[in-house]
C-alpha cells in the first residue's frame, strides 16, 4: 500500500499528517517522520490521522517504541483517527497511553 506524510515542527510541537496504510511495507516511512521528532526533540507528537485508512502492529510498535524512548517528557496526540484506526487503539490499549482527540484544540495541545 502507499503511505504519504507530511512533517512540520512548530514551536516544539512535531505535527504528522498521515494518508493511506501504516503497514509491514510502509512502516519504514512512518518511522523515519517519527525520528524526525526525536531528532529535534519535539515536546509534543501531534498525528493527523483523518485520511489514514489503517494501521497493523507495525506502526503501533513504532508509537509505542517513541514513547518508550522519551517518556514522560513529551506527549502524543492521535487527531481524527477513522473509525477503523481508533477501533485499534481501543483494542490495544494504545487510547490508555496516547491522547485520542476528535479534533485538534489548540489551546490544549500548543500549551507547551
Amino acid at each position: 500500500m502507499i503511505l504519504k506524510t507530511n512533517f512540520e515542527m512548530v514551536n516544539g510541537i512535531a505535527k504528522i499528517t498521515l494518508a493511506g496504510q501504516i503497514d509491514p511495507v510502509t512502516v519504514s516511512l512512518f518511522q523515519a517522520e517519527v525520528e524526525k521528532a526525536l531528532v529535534q526533540k519535539a515536546k509534543r507528537l501531534v498525528f493527523f490521522m483523518q485520511d489514514l485508512e489503517y494501521i497493523t502492529s507495525s506502526g503501533l510498535k513504532v508509537l509505542l517504541d517513541y514513547k518508550q524512548k522519551v517518556g514522560a517528557t513529551a506527549d502524543i496526540y492521535i487527531i481524527a483517527p477513522r473509525p477503523l484506526v481508533a477501533e485499534v487503539f481501543e483494542m490495544t490499549g494504545f487510547n490508555q497511553i496516547l491522547n485520542v482527540r476528535e479534533t485538534y484544540n489548540a489551546k490544549e495541545i500548543e500549551n507547551v
